[in-house]
């Protein structure tokens, strides 16, 4: 059996996936970590691709980060189930929570129960995959 270290060396898309995350407190720390989550290659959406009457800028750019962030974490996860194709690998990936980023309510994080009694389903249900080498 071969060790994850041996399968993804120091400079390879995991090491530096993992080098793109930290933890933020405010919500200004929220944006700059989002805009830091992903290389600019990945900045594919922008503000202008948003509704602006339903949203702010400042909303907006958020909700742009975030998707720049999940289509890198998407690109990441491809290149890891790519990386252990011929291995014999069984890749298990998840998420420990969901994320609100102004879907329904001026709001954004996870599980902050002040902010509203309801936990909605982006916030507890997660991405969950399981694949199997061949």
């Amino acid at each position: 059996m071969e060790v994850l270290v041996e399968l993804f060396p120091p400079n390879d898309v995991l090491s530096e996936y993992l080098g793109y995350y930290k933890i933020s407190t405010t919500k200004e720390d929220f944006e700059t970590e989002l805009e830091s989550r992903y290389p600019n290659t990945f900045n594919k959406f922008t503000c202008a691709d948003y509704d602006e009457k339903k949203w702010d800028e400042s909303q907006r750019k958020i909700i742009a980060h975030y998707d720049n962030a999940t289509l890198y974490n998407d690109y990441v996860i491809n290149k890891l189930i790519n990386k252990c194709r011929d291995k014999n690998v069984c890749l298990i990936y998840l998420s420990d929570h969901g994320e609100e980023v102004y879907d329904e309510r001026d709001y954004m994080g996870h599980g902050d129960i002040s902010k509203s009694k309801k936990l909605l389903d982006y916030q507890v249900r997660i991405p969950f995959i399981i694949w199997v080498s061949d």
